[in-house]
């Protein structure tokens, strides 16, 4: 973001910072999150150059579409790293592709994963979080913070 426009942003009363800024995402989340991303990725870019469908990998994992689906978009909670290398090593993957992949030398997964990205937040003093009155059972770091 060139400087004019950040002074433009702030001037207005807006706080320029990245994604895991405004998540409150420490190093070890946002590390976690970009794994996950690049295992998904490579799992789809894997099941399109075997010329797969995602009910023909769901049958060689011993599971259903959709949760194929799941594991491509890497989005949910249940998606695990666990079960995103297990996916690609039945369909082939290496140990050293699956680190490479790992470590972010993937040029495939590095390609497709998200940019960090830079957004503009209002700033407001008297901001609360509102919380749902159910816990979870197994909090992450992130949602102690906010429950704290």
């Amino acid at each position: 973001m060139d400087t004019s426009k950040r002074q433009k942003i702030e001037a207005a009363g807006y706080r320029v910072m990245t994604v895991a800024e405004f998540l409150e995402e420490t190093p070890a989340e946002s590390a976690h999150i970009e794994i996950g991303l690049a295992l998904s990725n490579a799992l789809k870019a894997r099941r399109l150059e075997l010329g797969l469908t995602q009910k023909e990998v769901a049958q060689r994992l011993g599971t259903k579409q959709p949760n194929i689906a799941r594991l491509e978009l890497g989005v949910e909670r249940s998606v695990t790293l666990d079960l995103l290398m297990e996916a690609l090593l039945e369909l082939g993957v290496t140990r050293s592709q699956l680190g490479a992949i790992v470590a972010g030398n993937n040029s495939r997964a590095n390609q497709t994963s998200l940019p960090p990205k830079a957004i503009a937040a209002k700033v407001k003093p008297t901001h609360t979080r509102s919380i749902s009155t159910k816990a979870p059972k197994n909090p992450t770091p992130r949602q102690k913070r906010v429950m704290a």
